[in-house]
C-alpha cells in the first residue's frame, strides 16, 4: 500500500508524524500520556504506532483519537479536528470504525462527514447492529439539519411562524420514525441511542415533560453498556440533555447536578465546556462572580479546541452578566452590538440604545432578547410580553424568560393580556 492517499494527500498518521517532529514530541512521551487514561492504557505499542505514523491503515478509531489528544496535550495545540477528519476519510468499511466515527461526528456536529458515514452504515449488509445504529444516526442527522433551519428562521419575523410550523411537523415525523423503529434487546447500544434520540426530538419540540419521561431508566441502561467508548458517548448525550431541559425549566439544582457529572467522567472537552456554561448560567442571577468563573473555564476550553463561534457566545454571556450586575465594564470593551444597547440602557442613554436596536433587526442576536431590550428602552410592557412569548415559542425557555418577566413586574404588570398568542404558556411561566 502507498504511504499517501490516492489523491496525493498525507495520511492522518503522516500529518501527526510531521507535527511530532515540528514540536519535538516523542512516541515515548505520547505513550506515557495515553497510558494514564484507564480506557486506553493497553493500546499503544511501538510497532502499532510506527505503522500508523508511516501511513499504514489501522483498525481502532479510539487508538488514533487517544494518540492525537496525547500529542495536543504535550504540544499545547489543537490539531484533533484536522487529523481525525482526515482519518475518517481513510477508514475501511469496518463496522467498529464506522460506528465510532459516527459517534464522534455526531458529538462534534461534523454534519458532512456524518451524512457520508450514515450512508455507508445504511447500506451495510453483514452487520445488523451497525445498520440499526446507522438508521438512528441518519434520523439524528436530519434532526440536526432541521434544528439549524429553526435557529435561522426565528430571526426572520416575517416568516418565523410559518417556518416554525413546518419544522415542527418535520420533527414530529422524525419523532415517529425513531419511536417506531424496532431495536432488539440484544442491541443495547442502539436501544439506548434510540431512547436518547427520541428525548432530544421531544426537547426540540419543547415537549420537556415527554423528553424527561423518555429518559427515565436510561442511565441504568447506559451503565450496562460494556464498551467503555460507547458508554461514554451515551453518557455525554444523556447528561447534556438533562442539563439543557432542567435549565430551561429553571430547575437549577438538577441542572447543576447533571453539569457536574461530565466533569468527572468526560474526556470530551466540548462537553466539559458546555457543562461549565450551564453551571455559569445556573449561578448567573444568584452569584455573578461564581458564574463568571465557570464562564471563564468554558471559554478556555473552547479556545483550546478551536471552537471560536462557541467562545464568542461565552464572551457575550460574560459581558452581558457584567453589564447586568454593574461590574464596571466600559462600552469600548463590548464586542456585541446587543450588549452595547443594554449598556446604554443601564446608563440611561435610551435613545442611543434604540438607535442600535433599530439597526440590529434581522441581524445579530435573538429577537426575544432584542424585544426585551426595546421594552427596557421604551418602558413599554408590550415589548416584554412579545419577548416572553417568543422565548417560549423559540425554546420553551423559562430561564431567559425571567428577564422580561422581571421587567413586567417592575412595570406593575400583574395581569395577562387577553390577546397573548401563547396565553396558557405565558401565564404558567409568569406565575
Amino acid at each position: 500500500m502507498s504511504n499517501t492517499l490516492i489523491n496525493g494527500e498525507l495520511t492522518s498518521g503522516q500529518i501527526l508524524k510531521e507535527l511530532m517532529l515540528k514540536h519535538q514530541i516523542t512516541q515515548v512521551k505520547m505513550r506515557e500520556i495515553v497510558g494514564k487514561d484507564k480506557q486506553e492504557n493497553d493500546l499503544i505499542e511501538e510497532k502499532w504506532l510506527n505503522k500508523y505514523l508511516n501511513g499504514k491503515k489501522v483498525a481502532k478509531f479510539y487508538w488514533v483519537l487517544a494518540c492525537v489528544r496525547a500529542f495536543d496535550t504535550l504540544a499545547g495545540t489543537f490539531h484533533e479536528k484536522q487529523i481525525m477528519l482526515q482519518f475518517i476519510k481513510e477508514i475501511d468499511e469496518k463496522p467498529e470504525l464506522i460506528m465510532s466515527a459516527m459517534m464522534y461526528c455526531d458529538q462534534y456536529n461534523y454534519l458532512e462527514e456524518l451524512q457520508k458515514l450514515t450512508n455507508i452504515a445504511l447500506n451495510y449488509q453483514n452487520n445488523p447492529n451497525l445498520k440499526r445504529y446507522g438508521t438512528l444516526t441518519h434520523i439524528n442527522y436530519k434532526r440536526k439539519i432541521e434544528l439549524e433551519k429553526s435557529m435561522k428562521s426565528w430571526n426572520d419575523p416575517r416568516n418565523a411562524e410559518n417556518n416554525h410550523e413546518e419544522q415542527k411537523n418535520k420533527l414530529l415525523e422524525l419523532c415517529n420514525e425513531a419511536s417506531n423503529y424496532k431495536i432488539p434487546d440484544s442491541d443495547l447500544v442502539s436501544k439506548v441511542y434510540k431512547r436518547i434520540l427520541v428525548a432530544y426530538i421531544y426537547h426540540d419540540l419543547h415537549y420537556f415533560t415527554e423528553s424527561l419521561k423518555e429518559l427515565v431508566g436510561v442511565e441504568k441502561l447506559i451503565n450496562s453498556i460494556e464498551d467503555s467508548h460507547y458508554k461514554s458517548f451515551s453518557e455525554t448525550k444523556y447528561y447534556v440533555l438533562q442539563q439543557t431541559i432542567n435549565l430551561r425549566n429553571c430547575n437549577l439544582e438538577e441542572a447543576r447536578k447533571f453539569s457536574y457529572k461530565p466533569l468527572d467522567v468526560s474526556i470530551n472537552l466540548k462537553t466539559r465546556a458546555y457543562s461549565y456554561v450551564t453551571l455559569g448560567l445556573t449561578w448567573a442571577f444568584i452569584d455573578a462572580q461564581k458564574a463568571l468563573e465557570y464562564f471563564e473555564k468554558a471559554l478556555d476550553l473552547y479556545t483550546q479546541i478551536g471552537m471560536d463561534s462557541a467562545g464568542l457566545l461565552v464572551i457575550k454571556k460574560i459581558q452581558f452578566l457584567k453589564i447586568h450586575v454593574s461590574m464596571g465594564i466600559t462600552i469600548e470593551e463590548l464586542e456585541h452590538e446587543q450588549n452595547k444597547a443594554y449598556w446604554l440602557i443601564k446608563q440611561s442613554r435610551k435613545k442611543e440604545a434604540l438607535h442600535i436596536l433599530d439597526q440590529l433587526d434581522n441581524k445579530e442576536g435573538t429577537r426575544a432578547q432584542r424585544l426585551w431590550l426595546r421594552g427596557l428602552a421604551t418602558d413599554d410592557a408590550k415589548y416584554h410580553w412579545m419577548s416572553l412569548e417568543l422565548y417560549i415559542k423559540q425554546g420553551g425557555d423559562r430561564f431567559f424568560g425571567m428577564l422580561p418577566k422581571e421587567a413586567l413586574l417592575e412595570l406593575g404588570q400583574d395581569k395577562y393580556p387577553i390577546n397573548a398568542l401563547y396565553y396558557a404558556e405565558v401565564k404558567s411561566l409568569y406565575v
